[in-house]
């Protein structure tokens, strides 16, 4: 398993706070990261195609999580998102395909199972 950083190219996004305005800077934050991930899921499928390839896996890590796409399956290698406080999953390198492929089908049927459509 390959463990690679993401494209220089690509801005990581930064809570700015302007004043006092929280609310509008996490809103700035989170469209920041959607933009993020589009542009990074993007990329990778330049380079493979496949039914995971961009599929985005996270672990939770002390008051956070660690997050990480597919960017290829054989040989299996993930992009580490830099989010938050950018924390990497400890166990990460003892990961094998099947385990990735079962956190991608879990968290698929948690984001159906939880949303507002149900």
């Amino acid at each position: 398993m390959e463990l690679f950083n993401p494209p220089k190219h690509l801005k990581k996004p930064q809570l700015e706070v302007i004043g006092k305005n929280y609310n509008a800077a996490f809103d700035k934050l989170s469209e920041d990261e959607d933009k993020y991930l589009v542009e990074l899921t993007d990329f990778v499928k330049k380079r493979k195609s496949g039914k995971y390839i961009g599929k985005v896996i996270k672990f939770p890590v002390a008051d956070g999580y660690a997050k990480y796409m597919v960017a290829s399956v054989r040989p299996l290698e993930l992009v580490n998102i830099p989010f938050d406080d950018e924390y990497e999953f400890q166990y990460i390198y003892n990961l094998k395909w099947k385990d990735i492929r079962l956190k991608i089908e879990q968290e698929e049927l948690l984001n159906k199972l939880f949303s507002p459509k149900n």
